[in-house]
């Protein structure tokens, strides 16, 4: 039942009789059998159990259902399931051929920078001085060489306090003496993505197209002597043409990587018989930990000289403060109120200050009296006696309430005076 209403909804898409599909895949008719509609009819295609009931159905078609009269047509093609396969597999294959070229590149290139690179060497080397150094005195010889495998292990190695590893000790003492080595990662960059690429499956997609392109061969074969299948015959036989060519290079970067392989695993010892892609994996693993301890070495020396820095700034503040705190100590303090007091005294102060108090006191009296006289007298005009001359009087001298001369009286003089009264 599942199976009759898939064939429905594919009929509803495709929108035609199964007739006329039928005249479609035969007469190889690309406006109908779009690669959408050659992968539903691959997916449905009659199964041989379908084939073999289906062959032998002597009745009436339109006593069928829909999805029966479809398998029924296409049993009627000879090896429609060879030819939905075929169809299918070339609406696939540009793009398939394409991944499978990326991907051989990819690990051919990752092979290659291993057997090229002289960095990987000279740090292996290193390691291995270490190696030897930390098990100096030991029973042991010192070792001439180790398993690659072992590069994975680098960072088991750990100090006393278990702060840091071997790796970490490894990558600072590059920075510090050889920091060219430390480029190791970026010339082995095209490890990571061919490790990740399995390269026994790329080998079986190659196998697989060439099985394709051999079914390719027989079906032509076997309708060079009908004319039903003429133009069908020749659309696959221009793509038949083009999958060979496109092929052979896949076939040989295929060729190239092996070769490649067996170079790395004659320079790289390992302990067993790996894939390729498990054993760039190995080396992927450790620039890993070679970079990750690289940065972590970078950061922790970023982060103490902040310190530092801000160690130093708290310094020079605490001495500027320090300094401000032992000018403002050593700074001669200032008088008290009677000190300026006296100091005002003596430099003849109080008596400026005294005398224009006096004469300020003397003209505003001047001046009530004469506002009291308007009042009380009643107004008069002048005669001409009144702007006649008159002697200007003499200003007395002004005296103080104590009855001292302030013009002929020193203020040191007044104090002395006024302190022998309080006695």
């Amino acid at each position: 039942l599942k199976r009759s209403n898939n064939i429905g909804i594919m009929l509803k898409h495709f929108k035609l009789a199964p007739t006329a599909i039928k005249r479609a895949i035969i007469e190889m008719d690309e406006e109908v059998l779009t690669p959408e509609k050659i992968s539903q009819l691959y997916r449905n295609a009659p199964t041989p159990e379908e084939t073999e009931l289906l062959s032998q159905f002597n009745g009436d078609p339109r006593e069928l259902g829909k999805s029966e009269q479809f398998l029924l047509q296409m049993v009627q093609i000879p090896d429609v399931t060879e030819r939905l396969e075929i169809l299918h597999f070339r609406c696939n294959f540009d793009e398939e051929i394409e991944d499978l070229k990326h991907h051989y590149n990819t690990v051919v290139s990752g092979v290659e920078q291993v057997l090229e690179s002289k960095l990987l060497g000279d740090v292996c080397k290193l390691i291995l001085a270490i190696g030897n150094f930390l098990n100096y005195g030991q029973w042991k010889a010192p070792t001439q060489g180790f398993k690659i495998e072992f590069l994975t292990k680098v960072t088991d190695t750990r100090t006393t306090d278990n702060t840091l590893n071997m790796m970490h000790y490894m990558t600072g003492l590059l920075a510090d003496k050889h920091p060219a080595l430390l480029e190791l990662v970026s010339e082995l960059d095209m490890i990571g993505n061919a490790s990740r690429i399995p390269v026994s499956k790329l080998n079986t997609d190659v196998t697989k197209i060439t099985t394709m392109l051999s079914q390719i061969k027989r079906l032509i074969k076997k309708d060079a002597d009908s004319t039903e299948f003429n133009h069908f015959k020749e659309v696959i036989l221009s793509f038949s043409l083009h999958a060979k060519r496109e092929l052979e290079i896949v076939v040989d970067n295929r060729n190239k990587l092996q070769q490649l392989s067996d170079k790395l695993f004659e320079k790289i010892p390992f302990t067993t018989s790996l894939p390729i892609e498990e054993a760039l994996g190995v080396l992927s693993e450790f620039l890993l930990c070679f970079s990750k301890c690289h940065e972590e070495n970078e950061q922790e020396q970023a982060n103490r000289e902040m310190k530092e820095r801000m160690a130093k700034k708290r310094a020079e503040r605490e001495a500027a403060t320090k300094e401000r705190k032992e000018k403002k100590a050593n700074r001669p303090k200032k008088g008290g109120l009677m000190d300026g007091a006296f100091a005002t005294l003596r430099g003849g102060g109080m008596k400026t200050f005294r005398a224009k108090a006096m004469a300020a006191d003397s003209i505003t009296n001047f001046f009530s009296e004469e506002a009291e006289k308007d009042i009380s007298e009643p107004e008069t005009k002048p005669t001409q006696s009144d702007f006649t001359e008159q002697p200007v009087p003499t200003p007395a001298p002004v005296v103080s309430p104590d009855g001292f001369k302030l013009e002929s009286t020193d203020s040191a003089d007044i104090l002395e005076s006024m302190m022998d009264e309080l006695e």
